[in-house]
């Protein structure tokens, strides 16, 4: 499913508090994991921004 730039801006936007206050309240595993989650929202932003693809790193985020 592909997101308009403005949803997109949205959703990042929303991520960054949610990162803070999972850091304020120690939980470090679940801020990671919403870091990974806006980085995913980022490029997919950058995709409908300028059409290039970026590789993520999934294999080094594999916890498995």
């Amino acid at each position: 499913m592909s997101h308009t730039k403005e949803e997109l801006e949205e959703m990042i936007a929303e991520m960054i508090p949610l990162i803070a206050q999972h850091k304020a309240d120690g939980a470090m595993s679940t801020a990671e994991t919403c870091e990974k989650i806006k980085q995913v929202y980022e490029n997919e932003l950058h995709y409908v921004l300028t059409g290039e693809k970026i590789t993520m790193p999934y294999e080094e985020w594999y916890d498995g």
